[in-house]
């Protein structure tokens, strides 16, 4: 399974389908927050695909919640935007949080800094912001995720 994952989209729509051309047989997106509304427009344009998403601190107007938990291939993955757990001063709240949902790889996007660190077993990912044009990709199969950061070509 092959996931796209996008944070930060701000408006910038266009390097949404920008990303989502680039990478090939993309299973699901995971949204992680601030750029909702374009992300609802993506997933309308693009159904059947599945595509999972949270708020964040910029989205207004909308009932999504803030995290999620979703699974694919054996890996659980809790996803959020990473404001309501302070990403930017510490990771220690949201490693907590996935480690209570034995979570195997915590995605969260809020501090524009594109990320892919292990902590105690557990797997931080920020994709880092789409609309600065970066954006990130987990390929996973049986039961194990390999993660990349990918760029928009404007």
């Amino acid at each position: 399974m092959r996931l796209l994952v996008v944070s930060d989209v701000h408006g910038d729509y266009d390097a949404l389908e920008q990303a989502y051309r680039a990478e090939k047989n993309v299973g699901a997106v995971i949204f992680l927050g601030d750029g909702i509304h374009e992300v609802e427009r993506f997933e309308a344009a693009h159904a059947p695909l599945r595509v999972y998403m949270v708020r964040g601190n910029c989205d207004f107007g909308t009932n999504a919640p803030l995290q999620g938990i979703c699974a694919f291939e054996g890996v659980l993955f809790l996803y959020t935007h990473g404001h309501a757990y302070g990403v930017k001063a510490s990771y220690q709240a949201l490693s907590e949080a996935a480690q209570a949902a034995r979570a195997d790889v915590a995605l969260f996007g809020h501090t524009h800094i594109p990320l892919c660190e292990e902590q105690e077993g557990l797997v931080l990912f920020n994709p880092g912001p789409l609309a600065d044009g970066v954006y990130g990709v987990i390929c996973v199969e049986n039961g194990k995720a390999k993660f990349s950061h990918k760029r928009v070509m404007f």
